[in-house]
């Protein structure tokens, strides 16, 4: 066993005992009939019950409102109820399929040290481009009819590639959109503005193998 292998090992087993809490986020799910109401009135509704905002729930509905307010705010920013709907239904199913990838990649302590326990095995999914090709997959079986998405990848081919869905309005250049990446924070919801992000990113068009175990390189 190399030194830089057994390194990790030893990082695993000590942080063993804090990873089922410490990255992950805990199963939620949308309701049907929440998927028929707007988003703000299900937060409301936790507020009236006096749901604290720390409690799992407010803090999935929270981001979900957070999530569709930034995508009613992209260019062009014009509005009326069909366009507020979808961004409702869009938010919706970005932050509920991040849940659900938590769940299932059972993501460790941190991004970087999941990514050292896929490499030993420990982990089958939770690379960047997982979440990428997953969501992707999710949004593409759906209809939207003012928002696109693409798959964007930035310093390709390096060591410092990264991979995540753009979000941007109907028509318009996925550089005036957002970028979600959940690997950066362990697969919490996390998205900021394509322009001014640290990575470069570009569209890229491609498709992963069936199993894509290894990097779509």
């Amino acid at each position: 066993m190399s030194v830089r292998r057994l390194i990790v090992v030893v990082l695993f087993l000590i942080a063993f005992p804090f990873s089922l809490q410490a990255a992950h986020v805990p199963p939620i799910t949308i309701a049907p009939d929440e998927w028929s109401v707007p988003a703000e009135d299900t937060l409301r509704h936790l507020r009236d019950q006096r749901v604290r905002t720390t409690k799992p729930s407010s803090v999935f509905w929270k981001s979900v409102v957070d999530l569709k307010q930034t995508l009613l705010s992209l260019p062009p920013t014009a509005r009326d109820e069909n366009i507020d709907a979808e961004a409702d239904r869009l938010a919706k199913t970005i932050i509920s399929t991040l849940y659900q990838l938590s769940q299932e990649y059972r993501v460790f302590v941190s991004p970087r040290l999941h990514n050292m326990a896929i490499k030993l095995g420990l982990r089958k999914k939770g690379y960047c481009y997982h979440y990428a090709h997953d969501l992707r997959q999710v949004l593409a079986t759906q209809p939207w009819s003012f928002f696109s998405f693409a798959w964007v990848e930035g310093n390709a081919g390096t060591s410092r590639e990264s991979n995540a869905i753009a979000l941007f309005r109907r028509g318009q250049s996925f550089e005036t959109g957002i970028v979600v990446d959940p690997w950066r924070t362990g697969s919490k919801p996390y998205w900021r503005a394509v322009k001014g992000d640290r990575w470069p990113w570009q569209e890229w068009n491609g498709t992963l193998a069936a199993d894509y175990d290894d990097p779509k390189k």
